[in-house]
C-alpha cells in the first residue's frame, strides 16, 4: 500500500549499472518519526536537474513497501511523486544531531554481525577507535552484465555515462564492543567515490588523488576535533555490513547535545 513519507535524506551510495533499472542509488535517511528508511532502487542521476536532492535534505514522496528486498527498512518510491524541503546546512549541526538521534542510537558492529541483518538492516555505528583508512584495487571495468545495462535507454532518456571507479576503499576500527576484534568495511558512500573523481582531475596523478582522499577521511573527518559516526547498510545480496555514510560534526557541537 502506497504512503507519503517525509524523509531527511542521509546516505546517497555510488550508482550501480542495472539491467531491470538501468542504474540504481541505494538513498536512506531518517523519517519524520525518527526510524531509518531505505529507498531502493531509486534512479537519482535520471532527475531533473531541479529534483535532484542533496544529503540532508527533506524530501517527501510517495513510497511503498519493496517485496522484492527482505530487509526490514527498505521502500521502492515513486520519483514523479518526489517533493523537495529544506537542506539542513552544515551550519545547523543541532539540526541534524536531532533528527538523526531523535530515536536511533549507536550500535556497535559486533552486535551487528550477530544479528546478520534478520531485525535490521540499517544502524548508525559510533567507532571507540579508527586504525586506518585504506584503498586496494579493484576492477577497472563493469561487469559485461553492467556493460549491457548502461548501453540502454531508461525512460526514454539517453544512457548517462558512469565512471567505474577501479579502487575499493575502506576503515579499519574498533567499534564500542569491548572486546571487538576490529572491523575493515567497505565503504560505498557517494562522497567518497567522487572526491576521487575530483582530486584525479585537479591533480592528473591517481597516486595523488588516492593519498588526498585518505587524508580528508582520515585526518580531517576523523581528527580529534570532530565525533565521526558511520551509517551502515546490509547488502542485499551478500548479507555483509558496509558503510554507506560519514557522519562527523564537530565534536563540541555532539558533546553539547548529549548533555
Amino acid at each position: 500500500m502506497t504512503e507519503r513519507k517525509r524523509i531527511l535524506v542521509t546516505v546517497k551510495t555510488y550508482p550501480q549499472p542495472s539491467e531491470k533499472y538501468y542504474e540504481t542509488v541505494c538513498t536512506a535517511g531518517i523519517s519524520e518519526d525518527g526510524s531509518f528508511i531505505r529507498i531502493y532502487p531509486f534512479p537519482f542521476r535520471s532527475l531533473g536537474e531541479f529534483e535532484r536532492f542533496k544529503k540532508y535534505q527533506w524530501i517527501e514522496v510517495d513510497v511503498e513497501r519493496n517485496s522484492a528486498d527482505p530487509r526490514p527498512e527498505s521502500f521502492k518510491a515513486y520519483p514523479s511523486t518526489l517533493e523537495l524541503g529544506e537542506w539542513i546546512s552544515f551550519k545547523k549541526w543541532d539540526q541534524r544531531l536531532d533528527a538523526i538521534f531523535k530515536s536511533e542510537r549507536p550500535r556497535n558492529t559486533c552486535e551487528l554481525n550477530k544479528e546478520y541483518g534478520k531485525n535490521i538492516s540499517l544502524s548508525i555505528v559510533k567507532p571507540r577507535k579508527i586504525l586506518d583508512f585504506t584503498y586496494e584495487p579493484d576492477s577497472p571495468q563493469w561487469s559485461p552484465k553492467q556493460q549491457r545495462a548502461l548501453s540502454t535507454l531508461w525512460l526514454d532518456r539517453p544512457a548517462i555515462s558512469l565512471e567505474k571507479i577501479p579502487w575499493r576503499f575502506k576503515f579499519k576500527y574498533l567499534c564500542s564492543y569491548a572486546k571487538c576484534p576490529g572491523h575493515n568495511q567497505t565503504i560505498e558512500d557517494w562522497e567518497v567515490f567522487q572526491l576521487f573523481r575530483n582530486m584525479k582531475k585537479k591533480y592528473q596523478d591517481e597516486t595523488v588523488a588516492l593519498n588526498k582522499v585518505k587524508d580528508k577521511y582520515l585526518n580531517k573527518l576523523c581528527s580529534p576535533t570532530r565525533d565521526p559516526h558511520f551509517f551502515v547498510g546490509m547488502h542485499n545480496q551478500h548479507r555483509v555490513w558496509m558503510i554507506i555514510g560519514l557522519f562527523s560534526p564537530p565534536k563540541h557541537d555532539r558533546q553539547l547535545r548529549l548533555l
